[in-house]
Formats: C-alpha cells, structure tokens, sequence
C-alpha cells in the first residue's frame, strides 16, 4: 500500500510523517487472537507508517517553542539519533503531540485537556462522538484505538484474514544472526 507524507512545522523545524491508507470497513473481528475479539473497523483511516522519531519530536518541540507555546515533550534518548524511534512517552505527551499535529494544520484538537489531565468531550462539544468521548470526531490525526492498531498490524484485506504476525504471516519471524544464538531470533543489528 502507497504511504503519503503530511508535512508538519517550518523551516529547521519541518518534518514528515508517512501515513498508510487503512480501507476495508467494516472488516470482521478476530476471534482467535489476544485480545478475543479485536481488529473491527467500520471506517477507513490512516495509519503512521513508522514510530514517532526522537527528531520529529525534538522538532515539533522547537517549533512551538518558536510560536510562544512550548510543547515541552520528554523523551528518552539512546543515543541512537534522531531517526530513531522516540521511547519512554506517556499517553498524556503522546497525546499533547497529536493535539499539536492537529492544531499547526487547522483541525481540531484530538484530545481535551484542562491543565495537565484529560477529559472527555461533552455532548456540548464541536466534535462530540457518544462511541468514543475521548477522541474529537473533528480531529485528522489521532492515536489509534487496539481494533484500528490490530487491524493495520495483522489483517489481510485480499484473503480477509489475520496472521498471527504484522509480517502477513502465521510463521514466526526469522531474526538476524549473531554469535551465540543459533536459533536466529535476534531482532537486532549486530554491528
């Protein structure tokens, strides 16, 4: 599947998100799978095709530092550079992020806080959704729900069936080799 690029902040501080369209509507639960059931979608959305990078948020930092409304978001760096993904982050800065996403391009805020803890959207509310009162119905980017994660992790569209693994398959993943592991599970880079 294609990904397209929002781009977000200005200057230095620009950076891209990659977003994987996310269809079939509407797709069946899985009912074999931890948890029983997930993955039901009725809408189409977007998915990040890649982690949020300690670049992107060190930039989206910056930026609305630049516009007089600090972002402040910690993460915790390995050393690893900018590309790689940003660890350690709550759901409240995660969330802060996405409502940032959404308010540079025009869109609503996903998320409603009063001072550092979140609310619920009130039936009041531009974008109120009775399903689901923590996330703005009017808002473009968002955190994803366990169903839309698992779905986009593990749902086949063609044959309309889950794999055991986000690798479109029910067999386990080889890893890389590396002295001492001669079961090739290791999922990193030896030097």
């Amino acid at each position: 599947i294609a990904a397209h690029a929002d781009t977000f902040g200005t200057g230095a501080n620009a950076f891209d998100i990659e977003f994987v369209h996310i269809g079939n509507p509407d797709n069946p639960d899985d009912t074999g799978g931890d948890p029983d059931p997930a993955g039901k979608v009725e809408y189409v959305y977007r998915m990040g095709k890649f982690e949020i990078s300690e670049g992107m948020i060190s930039r989206a930092n910056s930026q609305s530092a630049a516009e007089g409304s600090p972002l402040s978001i910690t993460y915790f760096s390995f050393g690893a550079g900018e590309n790689r993904p940003a660890a350690y982050i709550s759901w409240y800065e995660a969330a802060r992020f996405t409502n940032w996403l959404n308010e540079t391009k025009g869109y609503s805020p996903a998320y409603k806080f009063d001072g550092s803890d979140s609310e619920l959207w009130q039936p009041g509310d531009s974008g109120y959704n009775a399903d689901n009162p923590i996330r703005n119905s009017k808002s473009r980017y968002f955190l994803p729900s366990v169903d839309e994660w698992y779905k986009a992790a593990y749902y086949n569209p063609i044959d309309e069936n889950y794999y055991n693994y986000p690798t479109g398959s029910n067999s386990t993943p080889d890893g890389i080799e590396y002295d001492g592991d001669n079961a090739f599970d290791a999922v990193f880079h030896n030097g």
